[in-house]
């Protein structure tokens, strides 16, 4: 297991550095932004919140315009550092209505599995988008869910508990 990382001030100072040089060649300049170090399964990560009066162009169709720049975020950062830091971007609370949407659709299509007996297939999803799945219907019986397909045509597919066994 990898060291725990510790983020001090100077490291989010940084960050903070990188996140306005983003907004600056986004010309998103006025956009409310708040940088919090948060502790999650004993690991340190740095999560940037977004404000904004406009965030479609920021979030993008599905998020992906969020993922990425999560993603170019966390390269910005990590550049020559020898321990990574992990980058979680939000902005307007997308991430967590997002969550609560998947987990809706999830019971969902897991009740939908349950009644008919049969596997129901989900759209293709991002990793988070499947984690999100995963989680939520490992907490309910009957079911159980496995990935199909490779690279962006991953989806999730629930089937009634025990048809891998049987497989």
């Amino acid at each position: 297991m990898a060291s725990k990382i510790t983020i001090d001030q100077d490291t989010v100072s940084k960050i903070e550095e990188k996140v306005r040089g983003l907004l600056t060649l986004m010309n998103r300049v006025g956009t409310e932004v708040e940088i919090n170090v948060i502790e999650e399964e004993g690991e340190e990560k740095i999560m940037v919140k977004f404000l904004t009066d406009d965030p479609g162009p920021m979030i993008g169709f599905k998020g992906k315009h969020l993922a990425a720049m999560q993603m170019m975020l966390g390269l910005m950062v990590n550049n020559n550092r020898e321990e990574w830091i992990r980058i979680l971007v939000d902005i307007n609370e997308y991430r967590d209505e997002q969550k609560v949407r998947l987990e809706e659709k999830a019971r969902n299509f897991a009740q939908q599995c349950l009644d008919t007996g049969r596997p129901v297939g989900l759209e293709r999803m991002s990793s988070f988008e499947r984690r999100i799945v995963h989680m939520t219907l490992a907490e309910v019986e009957g079911v159980e869910t496995g990935s199909e397909g490779e690279g962006e045509m991953r989806r999730v597919v629930i089937r009634p508990a025990g048809s891998l066994d049987a497989e």
